[in-house]
């Protein structure tokens, strides 16, 4: 059980992938239908990674330089 809390999105995920790719494979052109709910997920993990990662990248570095390590 410990493992299925700590990894509940993880699964989630690789569950709603793995269900999306058999949908395909047996509805074939009818998940079309669907196609913009995706588009939207994708678009917004781009809108939330993207900042994530350069204020990630901002603040180590500015730690860095706050400690006067330098590189």
């Amino acid at each position: 059980m410990k493992i299925l809390r700590n990894y509940a999105f993880t699964i989630c995920l690789l569950s709603g992938i793995i269900l999306g790719g058999i949908a395909g494979v047996i509805f074939g052109e009818g998940t079309v239908i669907v196609k913009p709910i995706g588009d939207i997920f994708l678009n917004l993990m781009f809108v939330v990674i993207v900042p994530l990662v350069f204020f990630k990248r901002f603040f180590s570095y500015r730690q860095y330089e706050t400690n006067g390590t330098t590189w």
